[in-house]
């Protein structure tokens, strides 16, 4: 990594001090030579990545020594490694990097990176794709965190979190940006947060002789001992379940998107890395039974923990990518289901909790229609989703994924069939992703209409509950007439991009009767009926919405807003 500016006037703080700022730390190679890291902690710096590897055949000579070094001293230790797109393939590489650096990735070390910027006299815009280097990015990426469980992060600058293309946004940040302060980074590119900020390429740090790289890390002492101790600090990690949503056998409850920080990163039944943010329920079931904890109607990649207590460790029963299972719960006993996030999404969702005798579920996340949501009559739309399976049959009939035409979000005989796929899932196959290209019907007359997402559509096997099976993503048809239909020629919404709340004046012969806020995939998260001019979006995280106003006449209209 790059070693340029100078940054004075951090130097000396207190470790001790630390605890209650942003945790300070450095980033390391053989070029800092011999380093006394009983000084480098003593200096405050409680944190430091080390390189391990380059391309396909270099190991750093000082790795090993850094990292034990680094450890006994009480430092916070991470590996790195330098990419080389421009010689080798990222698989040959992941494969290099984990056979020098694999004793070094998991339970009390900080999560590996990739560090990705340009090699000496190269120019990887040049030599890849945007979607190209991407892919790279991603194998490397998808080869570490298979083979250890740990989801590693990326290092780069603000030129190429800018290349890259969104689908490696939720991967951990951590962005050179050497501009002398600790602030947050202003060039996120197609991310909307960072975990570590590279704020100088020359300082000055006890223990090590000649410039280093000093970094902050964005968050607490306390969440970056989640970082290294596999997501629970060794136990003293704690939920806040002060607010915790009650929750009864049999419930389905819809939980609603959140912008909290994430305070932990993964649970004692797996390895699983959680950026949250974390949603906690309380449950208390009457007699002992089994207990199955299910979620849907999510976008992104959220999971779902039973715990016996608000400790992250004391997570119990097994879980699975979508539900958690716990067979022989005690009666009167407390637990804890929390829904935490692989990706970071404080996306909506909904949860639904069975006791005792469970027949399985199939139920629908990430609906959403991946092209243009606005057609013409005998044009196409493509549409995603992944259907879940939560039971033990290890042999399931062809379970469809019917596509529907509809006028509102309810199946009816009124809907119009556009298609369906043919799912192979069981216990051993719980998630398949479905995708199609459905034609809309040249004789539908325009308008608004919904695109129904129906799991188990032809009820091919008994399931524990109906309400996660239909999930709808809004599509318009046609030319709307704007009278009859369309009211944002009458609304006035401001300020877009918004932040903590958002204002709209409608037209004098307009009168606002509902308005619903939806996400990307058509996702209800809030509803008000005789709203006043001011809508409260505190509670939804960054990101574009939906919101859809109707009016005392039954005539509506979508805008599209971004949340920052």
């Amino acid at each position: 990594m790059k070693t340029r500016y100078f940054l004075t006037g951090l130097i000396g703080v207190l470790s001790g001090l630390l605890q209650a700022q942003q945790p300070q730390g450095i980033d390391v190679s053989h070029h800092q030579g011999t380093i006394d890291w009983n000084l480098v902690y003593q200096s405050g710096k409680v944190f430091a990545f080390v390189k391990a590897t380059e391309g396909y055949t270099y190991n750093d000579p000082q790795f090993v020594t850094n990292m034990v070094g680094g450890t006994n001293a009480g430092v916070l230790m991470g590996a790195y490694h330098f990419a080389r797109p421009d010689n080798n393939s990222a698989i040959d590489e992941a494969h290099h990097f984990l056979q020098v650096a694999g004793n070094y990735i998991g339970q009390g070390y900080l999560p590996p990176v990739l560090d990705l910027e340009d090699p000496p006299g190269e120019d990887l815009q040049t030599l890849y794709t945007s979607q190209e280097l991407t892919a790279w990015v991603q194998a490397w990426l998808q080869v570490i965190e298979d083979s250890t469980g740990v989801e590693p992060i990326i290092y780069t600058n603000g030129r190429y979190t800018n290349y890259l293309q969104s689908s490696l946004n939720h991967y951990r940040l951590w962005i050179a940006e050497p501009d002398g302060n600790t602030n947050p980074p202003d060039n996120l590119g197609h991310w909307t947060t960072w975990a570590f900020k590279q704020y100088s390429w020359n300082g000055n740090v006890n223990g090590i002789s000649g410039d280093v790289d000093l970094n902050v890390f964005n968050g607490t002492m306390t969440e970056l001992n989640n970082m290294a101790q596999g997501g629970n600090g060794g136990g003293s990690a704690v939920l806040d379940c002060n607010n915790a949503v009650v929750l009864d056998c049999g419930d389905f409850y819809h939980g609603p998107a959140s912008s909290d920080s994430s305070a932990v990163y993964s649970y004692g039944c797996n390895g699983w890395t959680e950026t949250g943010p974390e949603r906690v329920h309380v449950l208390m079931p009457n007699s002992g039974t089994d207990l199955n904890v299910v979620i849907s109607g999510f976008q992104g990649d959220l999971d779902v923990y039973i715990l016996n207590s608000c400790d992250p460790g004391d997570c119990v029963g097994s879980v699975y990518s979508s539900s958690a299972y716990l067979s022989g719960a005690v009666a009167g006993q407390t637990y804890y289901p929390v829904v935490d996030a692989d990706d970071g999404s404080g996306s909506a969702y909904d949860i639904y909790v069975a006791c005792g005798n469970f027949p399985g579920d199939i139920s629908l996340n990430n609906v959403r229609i991946t092209t243009n949501p606005h057609v013409n009559p005998g044009q196409t739309v493509d549409v995603y989703c992944k259907q879940y399976y939560a039971g033990s049959s290890s042999s399931l009939p062809d379970i469809k994924v019917a596509y529907y035409l509809s006028t509102d979000c309810s199946l009816d005989s009124t809907d119009i069939l556009l298609g369906y796929d043919l799912s192979a899932i069981n216990s051993g196959n719980r998630t398949n992703t479905e995708t199609h290209t459905l034609v809309i019907p040249d004789t539908v007359s325009d308008g608004n209409y919904q695109i129904l997402f129906v799991a188990n559509a032809d009820q091919v096997i008994p399931e524990a509950t109906l309400q996660n099976n239909i999930y709808c993503v809004p599509l318009t048809v046609g030319q709307v007439d704007v009278e009859k239909y369309d009211l944002t020629a009458h609304i006035r919404l401001w300020p877009n991009p918004a932040l903590g709340s958002i204002r709209y004046q409608a037209g004098e012969d307009v009168q606002i009767k509902r308005i619903e806020i939806m996400d990307l995939g058509g996702k209800l998260l809030m509803e008000t009926e005789n709203p006043s001019n001011t809508l409260d979006l505190s509670t939804l995280e960054s990101g574009i919405y939906f919101i859809r106003f109707t009016d005392n006449r039954g005539r509506s209209g979508t805008f599209k807003v971004i949340r920052q």
